[in-house]
């Protein structure tokens, strides 16, 4: 018995540079895919960093802010999610309010 060659596939000579369409549409398609992560990564943080939250203190005075501020700690203050809601048998009420601050017996405190 005699070996038999291996067979190689063959393969058509071409300039070097030039491309195949294969090579071209998967070029275009890696593009596009990475533009697409790119893409959801923006809206995924643009969604992140819009987020609100629940800000209540001691006396059950809750509000909504846009972001959680470094509050005095003398306040009581607790910073809840945005989805945050209060047990039946809690006692909060709501009190909004424009810009930063807290509430403190019923009083607007600025900050």
């Amino acid at each position: 018995m005699t070996a038999e060659p291996a067979l190689r596939p063959v393969r058509s000579k071409r300039s070097e540079g030039e491309q195949t369409t294969r090579e071209i549409a998967m070029k275009q398609i890696t593009k596009f895919g990475t533009a697409a992560v790119f893409a959801i990564s923006a809206l995924a943080f643009g969604a992140s960093t819009a987020s609100a939250a629940i800000v209540c203190n001691r006396h059950g005075e809750c509000w909504h802010v846009k972001r959680a501020y470094a509050y005095p700690a003398t306040a009581g203050i607790v910073v809840h999610p945005n989805h945050w809601r209060w047990a039946p048998h809690e006692r909060f009420v709501w009190r909004e309010h424009v810009g930063r601050g807290y509430w403190r017996n019923g009083v607007w405190v600025s900050f």
